[in-house]
């Protein structure tokens, strides 16, 4: 089990547990709760409850199967991915992990170009993700940016970690409007102007696209974000009606609600106090 610090959160996990409902319905249920709450309050000698936990989500690992077949428990089956070809030549990957996506890339070019003839190997290994060889002249730069908007000292750091190079250019949209400056969420990290750029930059179409994938609203806020100015700027920059951005919200609820099933209830009504 895992705790990672997580911005001023700490997340906790992961459960093992077998599931054969729909890959739809995936949630959190109670004994998911006690069973991580339970192993923090023994590890660490805390004293955790469910009213502590800020919000919760449930996912499906795909596994290789064992060579013990379906009774295999799923806490003693592989973890790594598996790569085949068939006599027609598709390339199909298995299994793996989201920690090791960018390997798992790799192994699936190369062995495409095996299979075509090509010399050439994948360059993923080579490829930098969004940060300059120095981060000495990008630290200067976004912290003077900062500065100079009078802004948080610790903005800089979580633009340029979640942005890399191009955070200096997420601070140009606060020159221009200087309320995109202040968090969407106090004592969170992301900013208004975060919203703006995940439409603008980052080809965010819906309001889930901004506060579930872009930012993660949906997950570090008790309200999922849907109280924070977050919708109503992604509504503005996409040119919503209230009515679509009621739905939009709608849509959010539904889905953050239905993913931490037992855990940390949405506030009743996020849209009233949002449009």
């Amino acid at each position: 089990m895992f705790a990672v610090p997580w911005g001023p959160n700490t997340v906790l996990g992961t459960t093992d547990t077998e599931y054969a409902g729909s890959l739809e319905a995936a949630a959190v249920d109670a004994s998911d709760v006690k069973y991580v709450l339970s192993a923090a309050n023994w590890s660490l000698g805390l004293d955790l409850s469910p009213d502590d936990v800020v919000s919760a989500w449930a996912g499906l690992r795909p596994l290789l199967a064992g060579a013990g077949g379906p009774d295999t428990a799923t806490a003693d089956l592989s973890r790594k991915h598996h790569l085949s070809a068939s006599e027609a030549g598709l390339v199909t990957i298995t299994g793996g992990k989201l920690t090791t996506y960018r390997r798992m890339a790799a192994d699936a070019v190369d062995l495409v170009c095996t299979r075509l003839g090509i010399a050439a190997r994948s360059r993923t290994k080579r490829l930098p993700i969004g940060l300059r060889s120095s981060l000495d002249g990008l630290e200067t730069e976004t912290r003077t940016l900062t500065e100079r908007l009078g802004m948080d000292p610790a903005a800089a750091a979580h633009l340029i970690g979640a942005h890399g190079d191009l955070a200096p250019s997420v601070l140009e949209l606060v020159m221009e409007d200087r309320s995109l400056g202040d968090p969407l969420v106090p004592g969170l990290p992301w900013l208004g102007a975060e919203a703006v750029w995940a439409v603008r930059r980052e080809m965010a179409v819906t309001l889930s696209d901004v506060l579930e994938r872009r930012t993660r609203l949906s997950l570090a806020d008790g309200a999922a974000g849907l109280s924070s100015p977050a919708p109503a700027v992604v509504g503005r920059e996409r040119g919503w009606k209230a009515d679509e951005l009621a739905a939009q919200i709608a849509r959010v609820t539904r889905i953050v609600s239905s993913e931490r099933g037992v855990v940390a209830p949405l506030p009743q009504s996020p849209a009233s106090r949002t449009l």
